[in-house]
């Protein structure tokens, strides 16, 4: 994810090339694509989106069993009713503390950390009032009953069985829309024929159901902030340099409109008018920006708490549901980390790709100096796909209403969550 323009385009983050796994959200619970398999690994990590975590992270969703979802013989039970259905409810206004483990650190520049990171929290909630029917252009959040990916079909778009956060047009505008060949991309082959799914870290893109994660664009979840309209609305950027807070602020999409040609196909305002096609710019959120500050410092290869023995957290404040009745949302949180092999900030873009790379895949040479056939040559196993890597985490369906009426305005509501059963995290 980069602080991205059309023009001027600043790749973001250079990550260890060993890294397997991430973010993990802890409370609230995230999925990390799990729903209520009986086992440790997540069975499908494609269900809804593309963490890049390991399949052992991540929280099941929770149950709502009457008394419990176990068989005779105490064991879970997945198919009894009930199971699958258990939901957490948040009042507007209310505190909700959420934590999180990384594994590769973050922390302030200026402390001299191994790595640059920004974390990256929004939220998403249904586009229609509770009772609307599905459509392929709704956003309707669910949790579903299968692992299986939701089908990239119409009927698949509205078949409560699938979990479901994006809508299905937003991923069909993805993959119709071309990708932004300004990106730098190193000297990865992305493809051109898979649309805004092939990104420098996803080279093969997907298209239709060939490694889809959900309704999930690729492109935009590479990417922050995202030049083309989205459903997520922004929290708060938690930064390794505040120096940059103040784009971050201008330019989320809670304050400032995104553009989009109507014939999906073209990618920039100019392409979409040559084609004699219409740029519609759609108004921002009408949010206040999001809360900018800096990382607390995190070891590397650590997935714990932070230096004072405490969670690593963020306490967010809840808005109000965009409908009167309440509404279902999802929370997600974006990890993006580099290391300083080169300078990801420093106007890097497409003019830096393929030969003129700084950084190549798996390179060969003599890097003691003795000599070929004495020192050399060496090989070092670097995959540039993952030099510039986002990782990411999402919860389960959560329940927002409005504050009850016996509550004074003024009186603070604090969320306590249980985190649950997770899987074993192996690393």
């Amino acid at each position: 994810m980069c602080a991205l323009y059309q023009r001027e385009l600043l790749v973001f983050l250079l990550v260890l090339p060993s890294a397997v796994a991430d973010v993990y959200m802890n409370s609230p619970r995230g999925s990390n694509n799990k729903l209520n398999e009986p086992r440790n690994n997540a069975q499908n990590q494609n269900r809804l989106f593309d963490s890049q975590n390991n399949a052992a992270g991540g929280y099941q969703v929770g149950d709502k069993c009457e008394p419990v979802c176990s068989d005779a013989n105490g064991q879970y039970d997945n198919t009894l009713p009930g199971a699958g259905e258990g939901i957490m409810y948040y009042y507007e206004k209310s505190q909700l503390t959420v934590e999180w483990t990384v594994q590769h650190a973050c922390g302030a520049e200026e402390d001299g950390p191994k790595t640059h990171c920004e974390l990256i929290l929004q939220y998403m909630c249904n586009s229609e009032p509770d009772g609307r029917g599905d459509s392929d252009t709704a956003v309707l959040i669910r949790d579903g009953k299968t692992t299986a990916t939701i089908p990239n079909t119409p009927e698949g778009a509205v078949d409560p069985q699938y979990g479901k956060h994006e809508s299905r047009a937003y991923y069909q505008s993805c993959v119709a829309r071309n990708r932004n060949n300004g990106l730098f991309t190193a000297d990865q082959n992305v493809r051109s024929d898979r649309g805004a799914t092939a990104t420098r870290q996803n080279p093969n893109g997907n298209n239709g159901n060939n490694g889809r994660n959900g309704y999930e664009c690729p492109e935009e979840r590479d990417y922050y902030p995202y030049w083309h309209p989205t459903p997520w609305k922004d929290i708060a950027v938690i930064t390794s340099d505040t120096t940059r807070c103040s784009s971050y602020k201008e330019d989320s999409e809670n304050v400032k409109g995104r553009g989009q040609c109507l014939d999906p196909e073209h990618n920039t305002q100019a392409a979409c008018e040559d084609a004699g096609a219409t740029w519609e710019v759609s108004a921002g959120f009408d949010l206040d920006p999001p809360e900018c500050v800096l990382a607390r410092w995190s070891r590397d290869n650590h997935h714990g708490n932070g230096l004072d023995g405490y969670s690593l957290n963020y306490n967010w404040t809840l808005p109000e549901p965009p409908h009167a009745d309440g509404t279902t949302c999802a929370l997600r949180m974006r990890y993006n980390i580099s290391t300083a092999d080169y300078d990801a900030w420093d106007d890097v873009d497409s003019r830096y790709n393929d030969d003129r790379s700084p950084v190549k895949n798996n390179p060969e040479k003599d890097f003691v100096g003795g000599g070929t056939g004495v020192t050399g040559p060496l090989r070092l196993a670097i995959n540039t796909a993952q030099y510039g890597r986002t990782f990411e985490d999402r919860s389960h369906a959560f329940r927002l209403l409005p504050r009850p009426e016996d509550v004074s305005s003024s009186a603070k509501i604090y969320n306590l969550n249980v985190r649950g059963r997770r899987g074993n995290i192996v690393q």
